[in-house]
């Protein structure tokens, strides 16, 4: 009964070679692209899952008022892991993590070989809160001693080209802070699906030697993660955490609360102090376009298999004229469809592993198609879906036709039938549609977003890290870098205009602080005289820090948002209280310095030059290459040693907006298969329609009607479809991505020309797709047609 049943399906394969292929096609697509989707949000899921103790793993957050907001901050008081470990009985494990920072960044080297790394500090029970595989080590001695270091796998390759036998070798760090030489004591394995990677880890006990500052109960620096007890409160330990936290920084209304590690990539962002939905919300979308455009995939096997159904109503009438039961024939077109989803699972398996390379460079991701248990079950289950619901409603429509109907080829279709039809194909031009305008908007503001007037030039800006040799000549390699052949300025900052300041403050008081005004907090930059020249910002009023004016090194320049929230009129020459009185000099105009999620806040610049930071240069349009190479000259000169690493300022800020960048690019090519596979859907209703009304065409021509009006006869059907369909798709994607540029302080308008563009496109597609079944229908000849 089986190879009966194979059969028939391989000989209706044969006998419909337009509309396998075209099945074949669109299932294909469908089930790449859910796929490709599929690892996608595998791999966001298990994001930071990878530690055996993750269930009972928190992290410490900390909600300050800001502003009449909440702000949340991942940094804590340096000594906030050794209070909880001691005082909370909920608590079994608490480590202090100095994630990878920029200003800590060195150069690590033995022997001859030397390379530039971040490194991260941990306190002794690391590995015991966090899983690694060692290679080398004892994992619960190797973070004992401060001239310990622990490194990666991959960093043990790059300087010694293997991991056997280093354990006990000496390297050197080069840093401002944290120079020295450090003994290896343990090698450990990378773990790729962290949200923050490591390849050196020094013990914490070092930092808080070399930064005293971080002990402060007011200050901030590592992050704090804690192992709970399985019966621990949350709340209860919330409360408990904050008092803890009260006894030791009084007079404060911050408070701290704890969050679980894993879900912090997901659930990262906050809203007034309380965690939202952040990256999750692009998984679920993504989960939805995926089921959307294996739906789609699905109506178009449903439209062509209905589609040819004239043809197969004699095949049907003999078959239950012999006695075959509607039972058997229903499992002969299930069988079809899960025959056919089957080749085009195996098809979309190969293009997949084919494609998998070009996914990753998009996504940054490192996918691979290993068949695992949970694959094998994703992919029976997907195809099993897919095969169900592809083929349930032909099995049932043509398992269903008459005997004497089916010989005598009369196929009488209900409006239901006709409705269902029509509304499939309507609820494949509503997502296409919605996804047009999607990718339209999510274009246009990323391309706002980065052609914006940020309030600096970023433009021929580049930027380098102030170490080694640098630190201590600085002034002189200043002077020097300036009369650079090929430099316009330079000047030093610490900190980063990219991703938000380094600095926050709540210590400033001026003469009129009104009692609500004590909680301000301000952002700042500890900056050298010609940073505010170097990065092209406008002065509102005043003037800019000067060496000629010696006073300079304890003034203060303020953002128009300072200003305002401050409420001073006429500021300069005023004075402020930081540490010290400080004249009011200048007033810059507002400019961005941290993502365009967030709205400027207040900000100022003072003249300080602390270890590390970062040197800017402006260098001439159009010598780029030649003033590179004379800034590399010079810094060789310095750090003869150090490799000379260098950013764009420019790439720095694109790089606030990865994620956004990789999801708009994802957005196009899915948009742009459901647009694919909505086109084959609309081929195989005009198909259907070609064939339903091929003898009233005939005889119509017979009458007399032009080619023009059997063209007006069709079309008008399909041109309804693509009405109802922009009636529907129009106001869900506006709701959609107005939610969507909400998450923006700074963004576009929707413009009425974003659901034209759609509106238009969805009308070129449908005349693309049923163009050939016009042409097939207007070469009609009525002759062959009115004799059957």
């Amino acid at each position: 009964m089986i190879g009966h049943h194979l059969l028939f399906i391989y000989r209706n394969f044969k006998r419909f070679k337009i509309s396998f292929f075209v099945n074949l096609i669109g299932l294909s697509i469908g089930l790449i692209c859910t796929l490709l989707i599929y690892f996608w949000i595998r791999d966001e899921l298990n994001i930071d899952k990878f530690n055996d103790n993750d269930t009972y793993l928190y992290q410490v957050l900390r909600n300050e008022p800001l502003n009449n907001t909440v702000n949340t901050e991942e940094y804590t008081p340096g000594l906030l892991a050794r209070a909880l470990a001691s005082s909370i009985p909920e608590v079994e494990r608490a480590v202090a993590v100095v994630p990878p920072n920029i200003s800590y960044k060195g150069a690590l080297s033995a022997g001859r070989s030397k390379i530039f790394t971040t490194p991260q500090f941990a306190d002794q029970g690391f590995f015991d809160v966090f899983t690694y595989q060692f290679i080398e080590g004892d994992k619960n001695s190797v973070l004992l001693h401060k001239s310990s270091i622990s490194i990666s796998e991959e960093t043990g390759y790059k300087l010694f080209k293997t991991t056997k036998n280093i354990i006990g070798k000496t390297i050197a760090f080069e840093n401002e802070y944290f120079a020295g030489q450090y003994i290896i004591s343990g090698i450990f394995k990378s773990q790729p699906s962290a949200s923050t990677k490591f390849d050196v880890l020094f013990s914490y006990d070092l930092f808080l030697e070399k930064r005293p500052e971080v002990k402060e109960w007011s200050n901030g620096g590592p992050s704090t993660f804690l192992i709970l007890k399985k019966d621990a409160d949350i709340q209860s330990v919330n409360d408990k955490i904050t008092e803890l936290f009260l006894t030791k920084r009084q007079n404060t209304k911050e408070t701290l609360f704890v969050q679980r590690f894993s879900e912090r990539y997901l659930y990262g962002s906050y809203e007034n102090g309380v965690p939202i939905v952040g990256r999750m919300v692009y998984v679920r979308l993504f989960g939805v376009i995926a089921l959307f455009i294996l739906g789609i995939a699905c109506i178009n096997f449903m439209n062509l298999s209905t589609a040819k159904a004239s043809r197969r109503m004699k095949e049907v009438g003999i078959k239950k004229v012999l006695g075959a039961k509607r039972g058997a024939l229903m499992v002969q077109y299930i069988g079809e469809s899960m025959l056919l989803t089957g080749i085009s699972l195996f098809v979309a398996l190969l293009a997949t592993e084919l494609l998998l390379p070009q996914f990753n460079s998009i996504t940054g991701k490192s996918l691979s198609l290993h068949f695992d248990l949970k694959l094998i079950l994703a992919l029976f289950s997907i195809s099993l879906l897919t095969s169900l619901a592809a083929g349930s409603y032909p099995a049932f429509y043509l398992s269903g036709f008459n005997p004497a109907n089916a010989l005598k080829g009369k196929l009488n279709s209900t409006k239901s039938e006709l409705l269902i039809r029509k509304g499939l194909v309507v609820f494949q031009f509503v997502i296409s549609i919605i996804l047009i305008i999607s990718v339209s908007v999510i274009y246009n503001q990323i391309k706002f977003v980065k052609n914006k007037n940020l309030g600096y030039e970023k433009d021929n800006v580049i930027s380098f890290a102030k170490q080694g040799k640098l630190d201590k000549n600085f002034k002189s390699f200043i002077s020097q870098l300036k009369s650079t052949p090929g430099v316009v300025n330079a000047s030093y900052m610490y900190g980063s205009l990219a991703g938000g300041i380094s600095s926050r403050s709540g210590g400033l008081s001026w003469e009129g602080q009104a009692l609500d005004q004590k909680n301000t907090k301000f952002d700042y930059l500890d900056v050298d005289f010609g940073l505010i020249e170097t990065l092209n910002l406008k002065i509102e009023q005043g003037r800019s820090f000067s060496p000629e004016f010696g006073s300079d090194t304890s003034a203060i320049v303020f953002n128009k948002a300072a200003i305002k929230t401050m409420g001073i009129k006429d500021p300069i020459g005023k004075t402020v209280n930081f540490y010290g009185n400080r004249q009011i000099i200048g007033v810059v105009d507002d400019f961005h310095f941290e993502s365009l999620f967030e709205k400027v806040k207040p900000f100022f610049f003072k003249i300080d030059y602390e270890n590390g930071g970062n040197i800017l240069v402006r260098i001439k349009s159009g010598s780029e290459k030649m003033a590179i190479e004379n800034i590399e000259k010079l810094y060789k000169e310095f750090n003869e040693n150090l490799p000379f690493e260098y950013k764009f300022l420019d790439d720095d800020y694109q790089v606030q907006y990865t994620f956004e960048n990789k999801i708009a690019i994802l957005s196009r090519y899915f948009a742009g298969t459901a647009i694919i596979i909505s086109c084959l859907g609309l081929f195989g209703l005009a198909a259907f329609m070609v064939e339903r009304r091929s003898k009233e065409i005939a005889i119509r021509k017979t009458l007399g009607c032009s080619d023009l009006g059997v063209i007006s006869l069709l079309s008008t059907f399909f041109v309804r479809i693509i009405f109802i369909a922009i009636f529907i798709a129009f106001p869900i994607g506006y709701l959609i991505m107005g939610n969507w540029l909400e998450s923006f302080a700074y963004r576009i308008s929707l413009q009425w020309w974003h659901f034209a563009l759609a509106g238009f496109l969805s009308f070129v597609m449908a005349w693309t797709a049923i163009a050939s079944q016009i042409l097939i229908a207007i070469r009609i000849n009525p002759v062959k047609y009115l004799k059957e």
